[in-house]
């Protein structure tokens, strides 16, 4: 009886393994076909849309279209590398959102002085999934609230990683706000739904003409999809 049921124990780890492959193969395969097939295809459109732009004999309503095909384009092909970088495992370590968190502030936060400190207490390859996605949700919309409302010249991002937790610290020195008398708007709401979705704990901190500082805290499982 004890050895039937280390041979059933071994074979149903087996299984486990062999599922878990066949998973990870099939995020591999589905990120690839999304990038090289739709990646490419947006590009085109995008590309077709600049070169016929080029022509000035063309009537406004035609280029303001052409415009907008362009712009939204572009919108969705960046729409669309998130969901590769999601599903992809290669990406599936903190080394990677990393390293994605520092793409995004240069590209939104071109015009600030942007300081990221990263400090990782744990294993620098280790898997790193859950709650990636809200993360990064998360991270643009604070992002984009600094540029449309902060008035800031400097940015600091900090983040700090261990197997418990993953922490997420943004501060600007613009113009901040009072929590208790303004009005949310919806960037703020949706930061404060998904915390709540994701069990996240969120502080907002701000002050008129003080700046304002956003911390969040995800507790992390890095072995579980």
């Amino acid at each position: 009886m004890f050895i039937a049921i280390i041979v059933l124990l071994y074979r149903y780890r087996k299984a486990q393994r062999i599922n878990a492959l066949q998973i990870l193969n099939q995020r591999t395969r589905i990120a690839n076909d999304l990038h090289d097939e739709v990646g490419s295809n947006l590009a085109s459109v995008a590309l077709i849309s600049a070169r016929l732009l080029k022509d000035e004999s063309l009537p406004d309503f035609v280029r303001e279209q052409l415009s907008a095909i362009r712009e939204t384009a572009a919108k969705t092909s960046d729409f669309l590398r998130d969901i590769v970088w999601y599903v992809n495992p290669r990406y599936d370590s903190f080394m990677s959102l990393e390293t994605r968190l520092r793409e995004i502030a240069g590209r939104m936060l071109q015009d600030q002085d942007v300081r990221i400190e990263m400090n990782n207490t744990g294993t620098a390859d280790e898997r790193f999934v859950e709650s990636r996605r809200s993360i990064i949700l998360m991270f643009k919309e604070i992002i984009h609230n600094i540029v449309k409302h902060a008035q800031a010249s400097t940015v600091i991002i900090q983040c700090d990683y261990s197997r418990d937790e993953f922490l997420l610290n943004v501060k600007d020195n613009g113009v901040g706000f009072n929590p208790e008398t303004t009005r949310y708007g919806s960037g703020l709401l949706s930061i404060k739904r998904r915390a709540r979705e994701t069990g996240a704990e969120l502080n907002i901190r701000s002050n008129l003409g003080e700046g304002t500082t956003i911390t969040i805290i995800f507790r992390t499982n890095a072995t579980d999809l």
